[in-house]
């Protein structure tokens, strides 16, 4: 895999909420989801208020300025000191070139930032790269936390365990 670092960081903003929708699109295409069927509509109906700062956040990695997005990646907020990962994506014609990880250090930052205790996420199994990622990056199997059964895994990150 190679090393990306020259990727452009992108939050959402007004003029970006159809990029968010192109690729949420590709997305359930991908994974054969229909939205409405797994209340996966809600954040994707507001996005502006569900990653809305200083809590939450939501951004886009960009080869160059002025291209479309090879992938994107949120966090927001859950309860006291806790948020979650969420829209994790990178284009399937983009993947294995770091751009994940790229987006990954962005949330953990971020989450950091903002003093978060923890981060989890939700993943289905057959997601095998991403497993693979979030595994190398220190992320543990976790209980379920939210009501999406069809993930399959979930994964914790305590920010209390990294090495000072």
């Amino acid at each position: 895999m190679a090393e990306q670092t020259s990727l452009i960081l992108d939050p959402l903003r007004v003029n970006t909420l159809s990029e968010f929708t192109r690729l949420m699109k590709r997305f359930f295409e991908e994974l054969n989801i229909v939205p409405e069927f797994h209340r996966y509509d809600q954040d994707i109906a507001a996005p502006m208020v569900t990653y809305a700062p200083p809590r939450a956040g939501l951004w886009f990695a960009r080869v160059q300025k002025g291209q479309p997005a090879v992938g994107l990646a949120g966090v927001r907020s859950l309860a006291n000191r806790t948020c979650e990962l969420k829209r994790f994506y990178v284009v399937p014609e983009e993947r294995h070139k770091g751009y994940g990880q790229f987006l990954l250090n962005q949330a953990m930052g971020f989450a950091r930032q903002n003093e978060y205790f923890e981060i989890l996420l939700s993943v289905r199994p057959e997601l095998k790269d991403a497993l693979s990622l979030y595994q190398r990056n220190g992320f543990t199997p976790c209980a379920c936390y939210n009501e999406d059964r069809r993930a399959g895994i979930f994964f914790s990150y305590k920010f209390s365990n990294e090495v000072k």
